[in-house]
């Protein structure tokens, strides 16, 4: 019985030392991380034992000011896409002398890791352990959450199927003569794009990026504008669908889901676009779609389109986002390789959020929205869905600074919509003014996946509307175009006016602030922004 005793007594120390041992371990890996670690990868490292994988961004820089880009690309005596590949080639020569000790690290440990030139950080997907021990790698700045969360996208109110219409033989339309058969929606009328459509005016020589879940690129009110389509008829022949030999998508699509974990329709490392949802087809459209016959549902109808799928299924992590806007800088081929700056958009539609209260750390998307417009290319974001109380813009990228963020009206309406976000961003207890300018946002008609057609309503339908307005003024004047100061200013004093009181009560604005927090600077006016015309 003695010995019985003394057995289980030293069994008993043994496992008390081994739990003691393993706390200690537990509490150092945790100590590595704190030091470094954002507050929801520490709240993951609470909860999650160190076998467990999360994914991370692995900062290794600070980004440079938005003034010190801007100060690589002067605009006297250079191309546009001079200007935006001397900025590329500084974040991209930063982040290999920066991020080469790191990276050689990942790859002899066979860590699997994606590096970003764009923000100086590096994704990594690893069990917290390892986290930890690469968060004490003296190149590692600050380890940032990198993990999903299913994004809050508008719902269709009603898909109607509406048949293919054969487009017309050429892209171009006579500048003298507009087919007025054509049903235009209504808030491409209510901000006056088709009185400038009758001025020439189409977007023709513009680019539109789309960030999103995806584009059905064969849809007829987006098939022709494609960038991707590199033959547009057969004779007097539309291509069929699936005639891939009538595109390419190298520099024109990019798919940064390598892995889908939310059973997408569409796959994962897609070599053609698609849309798992719907959402990105219809944001597509509203800012360029029209079928050339029954369907004017774009502002720009005449620019062309390329695409990001920023999102696996509806579901979204902010490596996924900062992908999008790398390629969108100096787009590449299929395999992510040979970039090539000349072939950057003009103008980059966003229609989405990225929530810090689900880890989304805004320091390395406000890093890469700085980046892209340092280099000349305007950001109209949504200002987001979660009013009317003040303070509900709170999300990336509405809540950057250089971001042009736009909130909602109601149809047919000068009225604000209940659900559009409304300032001043209080989630960094800054106050700042947002958002910039307001656009119809509610039951907007455009195109929708298996050839259709849907009404839905948010500031995502907003958004677009601002960035088609953006490619018609730029190709009205080209003197504007990449200089976001003066185009934000134009589009400020050429705006409709409006005001609410509710949250300026509340928040009093700073002096000389113009812009309301419900409203921003007002509804938009692309005719009167063409025409440089204050609003009298």
């Amino acid at each position: 019985t003695m010995a019985r005793s003394h057995t289980a007594l030293c069994l008993a120390l043994l496992l008390a030392l081994l739990a003691s041992a393993a706390s200690a371990s537990a509490d150092a890996w945790r100590g590595a991380l704190e030091a470094k670690a954002d507050a929801f990868v520490m709240g993951h490292s609470k909860k999650l034992e160190p076998h467990h994988r999360l994914d991370v961004l692995l900062r290794v820089a600070d980004a440079p000011p938005l003034s010190a880009l801007r100060a690589l690309a002067p605009t006297r005596n250079t191309s546009r896409g001079e200007r935006i590949g001397r900025i590329v080639q500084h974040l991209r020569e930063a982040a290999d002398l920066r991020q080469a000790p790191l990276l050689r690290l990942l790859s002899h440990h066979s860590i699997p890791h994606r590096p970003f030139w764009i923000v100086n950080a590096i994704h990594v997907s690893a069990n917290l352990s390892t986290v930890a021990w690469l968060a004490k790698h003296e190149s590692v700045l600050a380890v940032e959450c990198d993990e999903s969360f299913r994004a809050l996208l508008e719902l269709p109110d009603a898909v109607e199927e509406v048949p293919a219409a054969a487009p017309p033989r050429s892209t171009r339309r006579p500048d003298t003569a507009l087919d007025t058969s054509s049903h235009i929606e209504w808030n491409v009328h209510f901000i006056n794009a088709d009185d400038v459509w009758h001025t020439g005016v189409r977007g023709e020589g513009m680019v539109l990026a789309n960030a999103d879940t995806g584009v059905e690129y064969s849809h007829p009110a987006l098939r022709r504008q494609y960038r991707g389509m590199t033959r547009e008829e057969e004779g007097n022949t539309w291509a069929q669908q699936g005639d891939e030999g009538a595109f390419s998508h190298d520099y024109n699509w990019w798919d940064p889901v390598t892995h889908s974990e939310h059973h997408s329709t569409c796959g994962s490392n897609l070599r053609k676009p698609c849309d798992d949802h719907g959402h990105g087809t219809h944001t597509t459209a509203t800012a360029v779609g029209s079928d050339g016959a029954q369907n004017s549902v774009g502002v720009a109808f005449e620019a062309k389109w390329i695409a990001c799928r920023n999102m696996d299924a509806g579901v979204g992590k902010p490596s996924y986002y900062i992908s999008c806007l790398q390629f969108f800088m100096a787009p590449t081929d299929l395999s992510g390789h040979n970039p090539k700056p000349e072939l950057a958009p003009h103008v980059v539609s966003n229609s989405y959020g990225c929530p810090p209260s689900e880890g989304c750390n805004p320091h390395s998307l406000t890093a890469a929205v700085d980046a892209i417009v340092s280099a000349g290319i305007f950001m109209s974001v949504s200002a987001g869905n979660d009013g009317p109380r003040c303070g509900t813009v709170d999300s990336p990228p509405a809540v950057i600074d250089s971001a042009f963020a736009v909130a909602a009206s109601m149809k047919n309406s000068y009225s604000i919509a209940s659900y559009s976000s409304r300032g001043p961003i209080t989630v960094d207890h800054s106050n700042r003014v947002k958002p910039d300018i307001t656009a119809p946002g509610s039951s907007v008609r455009s195109a929708y996946p298996r050839n259709t057609y849907a009404v839905l309503s948010g500031t995502s339908m907003a958004a677009p509307a601002v960035a088609g307005s953006v490619l018609l003024l730029w190709q009205s004047d080209p003197a504007l175009e990449g200089d976001i100061e003066a185009t934000n200013e134009r589009l400020y004093l050429t705006a409709r006016p409006l005001a609410s009181t509710v949250c300026a009560e509340a928040y009093p604005p700073p002096a000389g602030e113009q812009r309301d927090l419900a409203y921003g600077g007002g509804m938009i006016d692309v005719l009167a922004a063409v025409q440089n015309r204050p609003f009298a």
